[in-house]
């Protein structure tokens, strides 16, 4: 029986989640920076209509007429918030950078994270340690998938047989 079995799957589990929750992470990002910047750039206030009417058929008018009165105080409520964030100087061009540079680190983060994972699976010298700073900055960034993938990292990169094995194979 091979030695470090356990901890070599371990590891490569890690590398592979690692591999995968970036890529998705790469992928959420650019869906939706794309969003918001199509809505960004083709919201225009003046083509939103304000008479929304809401039809059931149920037959109930009035049922119908109150959905259509709430749903008219809503757009008109939108409205005025649209009209409140074009009437301040520069925000859709300020909103726009903040998208893309908020995007453009998360994708580094990620594209690292990438790499982090490929360095695990293959045993690269020094890919504890990059192990140790992509866990910690998952449970910092990247929300409770995040958190719970950096746990599962450190739990992994911090059991005592895991460091034999990165022991053991670095004077392999």
């Amino acid at each position: 029986m091979e030695p470090y079995k356990a901890e070599k799957s371990k590891v490569a589990v890690l590398g592979s989640l690692f591999i995968g929750f970036f890529s998705f992470t790469i992928l959420s990002l650019l869906l939706t920076c794309g969003t918001l910047l199509f809505s960004i750039t083709h919201m225009d206030s003046d083509n939103m209509s304000t008479n929304s009417t809401v039809q059931t058929n149920y037959g109930s008018e009035s049922y119908s007429s109150h959905l259509s009165i709430h749903a008219d105080q809503m757009m008109q409520h939108s409205d005025s918030l649209i009209n409140k964030l074009h009437s301040l100087p520069f925000t859709n061009n300020v909103i726009i950078i903040v998208i893309l540079v908020t995007t453009g680190v998360y994708m580094c983060i990620s594209i690292l994270g990438i790499v982090g994972g490929i360095k695990l699976l293959k045993m690269s010298k020094g890919s504890r340690t990059y192990g140790f700073v992509l866990s910690a900055i998952s449970i910092v960034l990247f929300g409770p998938i995040g958190i719970v993938v950096g746990i599962i990292g450190l739990y992994i990169l911090l059991d005592n047989r895991t460091i034999a094995y990165f022991e053991a194979h670095r004077y392999a």
